[in-house]
């Protein structure tokens, strides 16, 4: 599957709440045509949003996405809205 040129170059930074907010990496998204519609996915590395057991759980995952025009905003999700 090639990805297209003006997706190659969008990433974002991903924050946990795990006993306090942290910019903890980075993601990028993939796409796939469901039915009707086309449905977006964030990846990012499994130890972002899942730390060792060591550390507090997770209590929300959010990614930072710059918008047009200047700025930033932020979209929140809980860990329950993760897959795999």
């Amino acid at each position: 599957m090639q990805i297209p040129k003006a997706i190659r170059g969008i990433v974002t930074f991903v924050r946990t709440e795990a006993g306090g907010d942290a910019w903890v990496g980075t993601g990028f998204f993939v796409g796939e045509q469901v039915a009707d519609r086309y449905v977006t996915y964030v990846v990012t590395c499994k130890h972002c949003v899942d730390p060792p057991e060591a550390l507090a759980p997770v209590s929300s995952v959010a990614i930072r996405l710059n918008v047009r025009g200047g700025g930033s905003t932020e979209i929140e999700s809980a860990p329950s809205d993760r897959e795999g």
